[in-house]
């Protein structure tokens, strides 16, 4: 059994607005025939400028081992939905990024050595802040200390770190290592790109 791809799905949106056939009737057409579904897309999209067609063409991809630099880039787009992992929620270790260009001169070491002394401060930021965002939130400190329920003193010593490294990720280089979930329709992937 096949099932429908972003090309099959966008063949069968291409097809919808000039054919008498039911939708789910054009998507399995689209499915049986994908190099049909192709010249439809190639047709329809680049021939005559239908680029709305591929909005029904939605794509997923985990953007891993990337730097804040790229993520910023790309949520600055706005045009995809974005799940990033966060630097107010993860407390995130001495993992950068060396850009090629930097790691193949003479500024690799002084580079390294930078990204180091950055992720130190931002331990030592975080160490020093979350005392004063305890001393700030008696009533967080006590949920988390003696609350009866698991869940409400998890809670509780999230939030407290969770404000500590909402101010301590300042201290984060753009070459900081990270991650994101991107999922785009095909026109705005395009614009992307």
């Amino acid at each position: 059994e096949f099932f429908p791809t972003p090309e099959t799905i966008s063949a069968a949106a291409a097809k919808t607005s000039r054919s008498e056939e039911n939708l789910p009737t054009l998507r399995a057409n689209a499915i049986k025939d994908i190099e049909a579904a192709r010249k439809t897309n190639t047709n329809v999209v680049f021939g005559l400028g239908h680029e709305s067609v591929a909005e029904h063409a939605y794509f997923n991809f985990d953007l891993v081992d990337v730097s804040r630099a790229v993520v910023n880039w790309v949520e600055e787009q706005r045009l995809a939905s974005f799940t990033e992992k966060s630097m107010r929620y993860v407390k995130f270790g001495n993992d950068f990024l060396m850009p090629v260009e930097i790691e193949s001169s003479r500024y690799a070491k002084e580079f390294k050595d930078l990204m180091n002394k950055n992720f130190a401060l931002y331990t030592k930021t975080y160490d020093l802040i979350l005392p004063i965002v305890m001393s700030e939130n008696p009533s967080l400190v006590d949920k988390m200390n003696n609350d009866p329920s698991t869940g409400a003193r998890r809670d509780a010593k999230n939030k407290l770190e969770g404000m500590a490294k909402e101010d301590a990720r300042y201290c984060l280089p753009y070459a900081t290592q990270t991650q994101l979930e991107l999922s785009a329709n095909g026109r705005s992937l395009e614009r992307m790109i």
